[in-house]
C-alpha cells in the first residue's frame, strides 16, 4: 500500500506535537553530557549495548551516554537529546550516539535503517547538528526530517521543514541543499542527487520500495491526519479529534509487524 507523502508530512508534525507535554524536564537535559541522550519512550523488541558492551535497560528516563549502540528490531525508540532534540529510531535500524568533538561534529551515526528528527533552532555561533550515515553526512540547524539507509549503505533523505545540507562522505563534490517536500538519494563513494520533490520520486518506485512502512508511526500504524492522536509508540492516545483532511482516508489501518 502506498502512503501519501503530504499525509505523512501532516502525521510527522502531529507526532511530537503529541508528546511535547511528556518530555524529559528541561533542568534535567541540561545536565545531560554532550553526546547523551534520554529515552522518551520505547515500544517491542530494542536492544540497547553501552559504550563497553554491556547491554542496557530500555525503559522510560533512562540516560544514555555517547558511543551507545541501539538496535529495533520489531520494537522503536523515541530519543531525547540534550538540548530537546527528538530522534525516532525505527524498527530494524541501528545507530550510535556520539560526542560531536570527537566524531566531526556528528551527534549520531545511522547504520542502517529509519529514523526521523525534529532539531531544535539553532542560532548564533551554535554549531549545526550533524549525523552520518555510510555514504553522507547530513547537518541541519532546526528541522524536521526523516533519513532512510539500506544494507547496502544507500542513504535517503527526506525534509519536511527546514533546510537540510547533505554531502557524501569522503567526496569533495558539493553538497545539496534539500528545502521541505524535497528529498536526494546518496550511494556509496557518490555525490547526491539531484533534489526531487518527495512525491515524484515516491511516485515512480515500486510499491516493495515504499509501500508500507515497519514504523509503528506511519503506514501500517499511521493514522490520518486530524484523527486520533498518536504517542511515540504508534499507539492511539486518549484524545479524540475531528478528521480535518478529507484526502487523507478513514486512518484506521493497523501495523503489522513483521
Amino acid at each position: 500500500m502506498k502512503q501519501d507523502p503530504r499525509a505523512r508530512i501532516f502525521l510527522y508534525a502531529f507526532l511530537f506535537v503529541s508528546f511535547a507535554c511528556a518530555q524529559v524536564p528541561q533542568a534535567h537535559r541540561a545536565s545531560l553530557p554532550v553526546g547523551s541522550a534520554t529515552i522518551e519512550d520505547v515500544k517491542g523488541d530494542v536492544v540497547i549495548h553501552a559504550p563497553q558492551g554491556g547491554v542496557v535497560s530500555s525503559q522510560r528516563g533512562q540516560t544514555l551516554s555517547a558511543e551507545t549502540s541501539i538496535e529495533t528490531h520489531k520494537g522503536s525508540l523515541l530519543l531525547v537529546l540534550q538540548d530537546g532534540s527528538q530522534v525516532l529510531v525505527e524498527p530494524n535500524s541501528s545507530v550510535v550516539l556520539k560526542v560531536p568533538d570527537q566524531s566531526g561534529g556528528k551527534y549520531l551515526q545511522q547504520l542502517f535503517g529509519k529514523v526521523m528528527a525534529k532539531i531544535q533552532k539553532r542560532l548564533g555561533v551554535t554549531p549545526s547538528f550533524r549525523m552520518g550515515t555510510p555514504s553522507a553526512v547530513i547537518s541541519v540547524r532546526g528541522t524536521q526530517f526523516e533519513v532512510t539507509v539500506s544494507k547496502g549503505g544507500k542513504t535517503t533523505v527526506d525534509v519536511f521543514e527546514g533546510l537540510v545540507q547533505v554531502q557524501s562522505v569522503g567526496s569533495v563534490a558539493a553538497a545539496v541543499m534539500l528545502k521541505p517536500g524535497f528529498q536526494t538519494q546518496v550511494l556509496p563513494s557518490s555525490s547526491p542527487d539531484t533534489p526531487t520533490e518527495i512525491e515524484d520520486r515516491r511516485r515512480g518506485r515500486k510499491d516493495s520500495e515504499v509501500g508500507q512502512s515497519n514504523s509503528p508511526v506511519f503506514g501500517g500504524g499511521a493514522l490520518a491526519p486530524g484523527a486520533n492522536g498518536l504517542n511515540p509508540t504508534g499507539e492511539e492516545s486518549p484524545q479524540n479529534t475531528q478528521n480535518t483532511d478529507p484526502g487523507s482516508g478513514s486512518g484506521e489501518r493497523k501495523h503489522e509487524p513483521h
